[in-house]
């Protein structure tokens, strides 16, 4: 087992951060955990990363109590913010890095040149970090966290306070770069979660009220239909959707003329295609996804406290 917790707390005075939880992470496995800001995710990421001593339970990795030099070894953390030596490169900080780790020069060098050209960064190795923009600089804690090679990885927000593109360079970087070992993201973002791991484990109040596959959560909560229209759709077809049973939501974009439903039964979707059908609705694709991962995480934790 990567990752072990067995009724971890953490208190600061008479705040409760954490409050008792269990975890257990098979090695290799990815997870997310996911909940909104103050329900005790860094504070769980900076226990395990050996940073902050438990006030009641205890946590392992591999077999390793947290704290020691045997479980902080095999652990890559990168926190939010990261700090940076903001007058070196990243060159020179993932040299230091190499050297603290004690990996001899000649593969340091090699390590730190593929670290920079897989995560996009090599043209600004010899720039200082203080010039680096917000995804440039997650990017590059991403590296440092990567220089040892560590076989478990903790992310804290990963892309909170980046743009669109930024996020998803972010989210793309940690599936290319996770893919033998384990990885824990800690964030308030579904699609950080939704997009590199396989289950989503929801976080409040420093306590666990969710923890399930991301995809069979997803399957659990109905599914959304995209609909693409070839011309105008009939108040008909439009009045009969609204009225449906199995359709809990409806939206349609303004700037065009598709459909996107919400329906609570994946197994009404055939009977729905057909109503538009009937209601001579010009429907040119009917797309089935999966709903998405925040709206039900939300609903599921609601119904949990």
């Amino acid at each position: 087992m990567a990752i072990e917790i067995d009724g971890l707390a953490k208190a600061y005075g008479r705040q409760r951060a954490l409050d008792g939880i269990d975890l257990e992470i098979p090695t290799g496995a990815t997870c997310g955990l996911l909940g909104p800001q103050g329900a005790g995710k860094t504070t769980l990421a900076r226990l395990l990363a050996g940073l902050e001593v438990p006030t009641a339970g205890s946590a392992r990795i591999d077999g390793h109590p947290i704290g020691e030099p045997q479980a902080t070894a095999r652990l890559g953390y990168i926190p939010h913010p990261a700090g940076f030596d903001e007058g070196r490169t990243p060159r020179q900080m993932l040299r230091l890095a190499g050297r603290l780790h004690g990996i001899p020069t000649s593969r340091r060098e090699r390590r730190l040149e593929r670290l920079l050209i897989d995560l996009g960064l090599e043209h600004l190795g010899g720039h200082a970090i203080e010039h680096l923009d917000g995804g440039h600089r997650r990017r590059l804690a991403l590296a440092h966290a990567l220089v040892p090679d560590p076989d478990h990885l903790v992310v804290d927000e990963p892309t909170r306070g980046l743009g669109p593109a930024a996020s998803r360079r972010m989210r793309e970087a940690l599936i290319e770069k996770t893919r033998e070992r384990t990885l824990l993201v800690l964030t308030s973002i579904p699609d950080d979660v939704e997009a590199p791991c396989e289950r989503v484990v929801g976080i409040e109040d420093g306590t666990i009220v969710l923890d399930a596959g991301v995809h069979e959560l997803a399957a659990d909560h109905g599914v959304a239909i995209a609909i693409g229209l070839a011309g105008e759709l009939p108040q008909r077809a439009l009045d009969e959707l609204r009225e449906h049973e199995a359709v809990a939501a409806l939206r349609r974009d303004p700037t065009d003329a598709d459909l996107e439903l919400w329906l609570t039964d994946p197994d009404e979707a055939p009977a729905v295609l057909r109503l538009l059908v009937e209601a001579d609705a010009p429907v040119a694709s009917f797309d089935r996804q999966p709903p998405p991962l925040g709206a039900t995480v939300a609903e599921h934790m609601e119904g949990q406290l």
